[in-house]
């Protein structure tokens, strides 16, 4: 398949390089230059999907796919302002889009301008036309700003579009955590989002603070013991775990072999590492030792 794709380009780069000179064939090239740029976004090359949706909009600046796959590209190369940059020339054109509105209020929360994001994403829901993807990435939005009861309310409204979405789910538990009185009536999607560990390493993360902060040590124990054997690679989740064990389990030994994996797994911040090992009762395996002394 990788190989059909890359014949394609071939071809495409050919066609290009003979219409580069033809006026006549500047709208054309333009689309070529977009093809292209999808091309590369579905392959994952985001810098070369960038490269050429620039090239596209150098011809046609008008061309409006290509100035939002432009943004998707700049995402995704982690280049938020950028792609905030892109989206706000785009809505000069499109002031009504409600993807590009709500994409924008994305790349605003990307950026770290979390109340910019919820000024835009405030905008589209008066207009009460949000879609489910728009009113999650909201609801993260409200819980960056502390404004939990709004969170809920959003994912809420999440979840009211399509009851079966899992990280509506998710999202309606982590932002119930915050609002007092609000996880007791969600009790099955506690017992939910916990068996069922997110795909994201991020929202496990999240989730598993949001049920620390409610003190709801049984269902956080119990996500990150699976989280630590789906997210292999992620040192943090098991260090979150042996964490856990040490202050709300008070069980040394299982905090001990926690610790052990989250090293095993790449965990290397040696500050917090230290400050966890000091309290433990037990005998710390040679290799955290080692990882300690070396950053001393």
């Amino acid at each position: 398949m990788v190989s059909i794709f890359r014949s394609r380009i071939c071809f495409l780069v050919l066609l290009l390089i003979a219409a580069v000179g033809c006026a006549s064939r500047q709208p054309e090239l333009a689309r070529d230059y977009y093809n292209l740029g999808v091309g590369y976004l579905d392959q994952g090359n985001y810098s070369q999907a960038r490269e050429y949706f620039a090239r596209a909009l150098d011809i046609d600046p008008g061309m409006t796919r290509a100035s939002y796959n432009l943004a998707r590209a700049q995402l995704l190369l982690d280049q938020p302002d950028q792609a905030v940059r892109t989206l706000q020339d785009l809505l000069q054109l499109d002031p009504d889009n409600t993807l590009v509105r709500e994409t924008l209020a994305y790349a605003h929360g990307a950026a770290g301008d979390w109340q910019e994001a919820a000024s835009v994403m405030s905008a589209i829901a008066e207009d009460q036309r949000v879609s489910l993807s728009g009113w999650l990435n909201y609801s993260v939005t409200l819980l960056e700003l502390g404004r939990y009861q709004a969170a809920y309310d959003a994912a809420g409204r999440a979840r009211a579009i399509d009851p079966e979405h899992t990280r509506a789910q998710v999202m309606l538990v982590i932002a119930a955590a915050y609002t007092p009185d609000l996880l007791d009536d969600h009790e099955n999607d506690v017992d939910a989002v916990v068996q069922r560990v997110p795909e994201s390493k991020a929202i496990t993360l999240r989730l598993g603070e949001a049920l620390e902060h409610a003190e709801r040590y049984d269902a956080a124990l119990l996500l990150y013991e699976a989280a630590a054997r789906t997210h292999t690679a992620e040192g943090e989740v098991s260090f979150r775990h042996a964490e856990l064990l040490i202050v709300a389990a008070e069980d040394q030994e299982r905090a001990a072999a926690a610790l052990s994996q989250a090293v095993s797994q790449g965990f290397a911040d040696v500050e917090r590492l230290q400050q966890l090992v000091t309290r433990l009762e037990v005998d710390v395996p040679e290799a955290i030792r080692d990882l300690i002394n070396s950053g001393e």
